[in-house]
């Protein structure tokens, strides 16, 4: 500067630059540059346009929020909210008690050895072999063999433990 006057610094300067976005205007001359800052909004007054937009948005959320509280169905043309169902529980299912108005039917092995067969079939597997006096309960089913012979299922107590099984009932007594 040719002026002797000393130049006073602006908040906006920083290292005797300035910034171009508080810069109004520059006056060149011949002798000396004149910078104008610009003036600083009024009190209570400058980011009031983005504290209203922010207020509105929020009004507009909490009365969608409002609305969808009330009828659900609003925003997808009136069906109702399709829900995801919680799965329940499922419970082991228990084995039926016996029925004790049928009274169990006891017989014995009537043969040195008799096969205990997982069906009614001479072919099937067979799940032990029986001894002699081998205590048998009939359990109900029966099954009529081609031939003659009158299968029938029966719970057995063996040395490997409780049996349950098919055999040819001509042998039991």
């Amino acid at each position: 500067m040719q002026n002797n006057q000393e130049r006073p610094q602006w908040p906006h300067e920083t290292n005797g630059s300035i910034s171009g976005s508080q810069v109004t205007s520059v006056k060149k001359t011949t002798e000396e540059i004149t910078y104008a800052p610009s003036p600083p909004p009024p009190p209570g007054q400058g980011d009031n346009g983005v504290i209203v937009i922010c207020t509105v948005l929020g009004l507009i959320v909490a009365v969608l929020a409002f609305l969808h509280q009330v009828n659900p169905g609003i925003f997808n043309g009136g069906k109702p909210p399709v829900s995801t169902p919680t799965p329940t529980p499922q419970r082991k299912p228990t084995p039926p008690s016996p029925k004790p108005n049928r009274p169990s039917s006891i017989a014995h092995v009537d043969t040195d050895r008799l096969n205990m067969h997982v069906t009614p079939d001479e072919g099937s597997q067979v799940i032990y072999v029986l001894a002699r006096g081998t205590k048998v309960e009939y359990l109900g089913e029966s099954y009529p063999y081609p031939g003659g012979d009158l299968w029938v299922k029966v719970r057995a107590y063996t040395d490997e433990g409780l049996l349950i099984g098919w055999i040819n009932r001509r042998y039991i007594l």
